[in-house]
């Protein structure tokens, strides 16, 4: 008797591959990824849907078509099916960096109890340093 329920599964997993798929590239968790897909690139390929998403190519093809009857993405004239405009690419650009504020160089006053070097050559590059910004302190 077990032999028989082995045997019945054994022929089941060996069929199994060779029944048709029906209703997979139409389900909403893979048309769903496929959609986001089509948001995230301008282009859209059955090799990427493939690829991406982890499905065969002929399902890859199947999803295609479907984005395509919903308006999603534009067929390429002239391809073979394969490559397509995206309708819904939402460019996710980063945003604009803001101008930072810089402190004034120029005019700037000397502090009152800043300590000059004895060296007249230290003095000088300190001096300049300090014309251009630079906060500098001086070992006493």
């Amino acid at each position: 008797m077990k032999r028989r329920g082995f045997l019945q599964m054994f022929g089941a997993a060996m069929a199994a591959p060779m029944m048709p798929q029906m209703g997979f590239a139409s389900s909403s968790p893979h048309l769903a990824a496929a959609l986001a897909h089509a948001k995230a690139r301008v282009s859209v390929s059955a090799w990427g849907l493939s690829q991406s998403l982890g499905v065969s190519m002929t399902q890859a093809d199947t999803l295609m078509a479907d984005m395509a009857s919903r308006g999603a993405i534009a067929q390429i004239q002239g391809g073979n099916g394969r490559w397509a405009m995206s309708r819904v690419y939402t460019a996710t650009l980063p945003p604009k960096p803001q101008p930072v504020e810089r402190a004034k160089t120029k005019g700037q006053t000397k502090p009152q109890n800043a300590i000059q070097p004895n060296d007249p050559m230290m003095a000088h590059l300190y001096q300049m340093c300090r014309d251009h910004g630079f906060t500098v302190q001086v070992a006493a």
